[in-house]
């Protein structure tokens, strides 16, 4: 009996030897895991309301330099550009803190604070791999482009306030941190499904927050600029507020010099352009 044994083990251990399992090649029944895995976590969107969220993105996309021409009406025409680009500019400056970790500090689901998120998801990562915190229907790829273009509105209806008296550089540092310190906090709040705002139960349509909400984030916004504003005109190069010269002689013509008129003249000294107008009139 014990020979025989021997030989059964020294059977099994030559055939393991022979035909030894492979290292990076999983078995069948991991696969059979792995595709139940994959079918069980798969979301499931619509394409409806995604269409949907791309096409508001798009509208409210179009309020931003629609603001920059409302307020640049609103001033002397020799502020008008800057203020047409200085709303422009909020998109491009938004987008790039939005992606670092503007998003994640707004709407990331790991954060347990009711204040402020982590950042789980900077530099949108995971964003694609789950559904929206919004809706489940939707990407949060798709929810996130969605959210910054309100990231992007937001210091667009700022600007109002440095109608011809804010520079163009610093403004765009200051968009920069007011929107890290003060928007995503207030977003926060209010959006994401662990803010104190949201778990009282307070709901927001983009502006309509309860009084709480809306005084708490007013003396929140209210101070925390009034700091950024006084830290920046301490450093040398970043003080917003423009001085007695430049504001007489206009934002354009100081800040950005000959080159923002320069089509202008261009097409002023066109004959086409001068006939068509003199025809016209």
């Amino acid at each position: 009996v014990l020979i025989s044994v021997q030989h059964h083990n020294s059977f099994l251990s030559f055939s393991a030897l022979k035909n030894p399992p492979h290292p990076f090649l999983p078995s069948s029944k991991g696969k059979q895991q792995n595709m139940a895995s994959n079918t069980t976590t798969l979301p499931t969107y619509n394409p409806g309301d995604i269409s949907w969220v791309l096409t508001s993105t798009a509208f409210v996309w179009l309020m931003i330099p629609g603001i920059g021409y409302f307020y640049s009406g609103l001033s002397r025409s020799k502020n008008a550009l800057s203020l047409i680009i200085i709303s422009v500019l909020s998109v491009a400056i938004v987008s790039v803190q939005w992606f670092i970790w503007g998003y994640s500090l707004t709407f990331s689901e790991t954060s347990s604070s009711p204040f402020i998120g982590d950042l789980t998801n900077a530099f949108f990562r995971g964003v694609n791999n789950s559904p929206s915190m919004g809706n489940p229907k939707i990407p949060g790829l798709a929810f996130a482009i969605f959210q910054s273009m309100f990231a992007s509105l937001t210091p667009a209806l700022a600007i109002g306030s440095a109608a011809e008296r804010g520079r163009i550089l610093p403004m765009t540092v200051f968009i920069f941190v007011w929107t890290t310190i003060v928007y995503d906090p207030i977003a926060y709040w209010s959006w994401n499904t662990n803010g104190w705002s949201k778990r009282l139960g307070g709901l927001d349509f983009a502006g309509g927050t309860p009084l709480a909400d809306g005084c708490a984030g007013m003396s929140y916004s209210f101070v925390v600029t009034y700091i950024i504003l006084f830290l920046m005109d301490k450093i040398p190069g970043l003080s917003l507020r423009v001085d007695i010269k430049t504001e007489t002689n206009g934002i354009d013509a100081s800040e950005m010099g000959e080159s923002a008129y320069y089509h202008i003249d261009k097409l002023q000294g066109d004959p086409a352009v001068t006939e068509f107008t003199h025809t016209s009139s």
